[in-house]
């Protein structure tokens, strides 16, 4: 089984730490989850219309954390892009 790697962007650390806790806990938890099942149904794993690449996994149901599908030297990976509200995700 091939495990999940991930990269997190400066926007996306920013943007985690300006939401603060409990809310940063739960972006955490939600990651840990995405690299052990990706496809688990809590997560709502889902590409993002008319945006090659992009994907959204759930933290919450109000925000959505940002996915970019790139690769490097090691293989595929998935850029932490963003956290943000469910709407402003999508913009």
């Amino acid at each position: 089984m091939t495990s999940i790697r991930t990269k997190p962007s400066a926007r996306f650390i920013k943007s985690r730490a300006k939401l603060g806790e409990p809310l940063a806990s739960r972006i955490d938890k939600a990651l840990k989850k995405f690299h052990e099942s990706p496809t688990s149904p809590g997560l709502n794993f889902e590409a993002v219309k008319n945006a090659p690449n992009t994907f959204t996994i759930r933290v919450n149901r109000n925000f959505r954390i940002l996915l970019i599908q790139e690769a490097d030297e090691d293989g595929p990976y998935f850029l932490i892009a963003d956290v943000a509200d469910h709407d402003d995700t999508y913009r």
